[in-house]
């Protein structure tokens, strides 16, 4: 992801303070979030990543922040951010905004942090329906295929009504019901480890099971139309 923080002004102060990949370092006080003017940054640490900005006028570097620091980074924060492709693990100051610190944890506390907040987040890519699938997967560990769908089988059976109308949107590959066959969805039967969430549909007479992922709500107005929708997307992209 581009990182949009790397600043080019020559308004700051220049410093010959030296820093090294993996120094510990803190905000001083007075600096805010680039482009958040109401966060102030002041005390926030983290671990030097980059240094190559310390030839310039003035020196720049990147940090990445550690696991205190990320824990204060607000939602929104990390939503805006990531639907807008940019980067909020790592950001770049300016050489006279930042001084050593002991630091506050470890490198792998650090890592532990970014993995589980990019999980949490991992979504928000998508917009609002990116916000309701980060919402279904949350302490979800990212790449757990079985514990997501356990997830997504515990939401709906929640949030679903039953029966409701459906069309299938995507081509089975087993089974009798083919693109554009209507059906009505009757209850979740199992939450399966390869195919997902399976539902029981009844055609006419003829009652069958199909996975969810390949059915889309046929009234937009229901309540279990985005729900369905958001699965769906989820499941393409997973």
């Amino acid at each position: 992801m581009k990182n949009p923080f790397k600043r080019t002004s020559k308004e700051q102060t220049h410093t010959s303070g030296v820093f090294q990949i993996g120094d510990a370092v803190r905000v001083k006080a007075g600096v805010l979030y680039p482009d958040e003017p109401d966060i102030d940054i002041s005390g926030w640490q983290g671990r030097i990543s980059d240094v190559d900005g310390l030839q310039a006028d003035p020196p720049v570097v990147g940090l990445k922040w550690d696991s205190v620091s990320l824990r204060s980074l607000p939602d929104w924060l990390i939503e805006k951010s990531e639907e807008e492709g940019l980067d909020w693990v790592e950001m770049y100051l300016y050489a006279s905004e930042l001084e050593h610190a002991p630091p506050r944890d470890t490198e792998a506390a650090a890592d532990k942090v970014r993995t589980e907040l990019s999980g949490n987040y991992g979504w928000s890519f998508l917009g609002e329906e990116g916000r309701r699938i980060n919402a279904v997967l949350r302490g979800v560990t990212p790449g757990d295929q079985v514990a997501q769908f356990a997830a997504w089988g515990r939401y709906f059976q929640q949030t679903l009504k039953f029966p409701f109308e459906a069309e299938v949107a995507e081509f089975l590959e087993r089974g009798r019901l083919r693109v554009g066959d209507i059906v009505q969805v009757l209850r979740i039967e199992l939450v399966d480890d390869d195919y997902g969430v399976i539902v029981r549909c009844r055609r006419g007479r003829e009652q069958i099971d199909a996975p969810l992922a390949d059915l889309e709500c046929t009234d937009i107005e229901s309540d279990n139309h985005d729900p369905v929708k958001d699965y769906a997307i989820w499941f393409a992209n997973r």
